[in-house]
């Protein structure tokens, strides 16, 4: 059976990491765009599905402290989030 291409890079940590760090890149200054012009003052939970390495809920977490934020992706991913959070902290 095939992988398809979450699966094959779940795998291999060097490649999820590689393909995290360029997402992270392409899509940075957008999370901050984003998280500029959203009000959620009062929204206290946000769920971020195929949310990656956590970069959206970080930034929405520095504008937003009350929310209470999680990322819904693969194992694998969600622990570079959580590696994520814990070092932007």
């Amino acid at each position: 059976t095939e992988k398809n291409h979450t699966e094959g890079r779940a795998h291999d940590h060097q490649v999820e990491q590689i393909f995290q760090d360029v997402m992270e890149s392409i899509s940075g200054q957008a999370h901050a765009m984003l998280a500029k012009a959203c009000i959620c003052k009062e929204q206290n939970t946000l769920l971020d599905v195929g949310g990656g390495n956590g970069t959206n809920l970080i930034a929405f977490a520095r504008k937003f402290p009350q929310l209470h934020a999680a990322v819904f992706d693969s194992e694998s991913v969600c622990e570079i989030a959580r590696q994520n959070s814990a070092s932007k902290n």
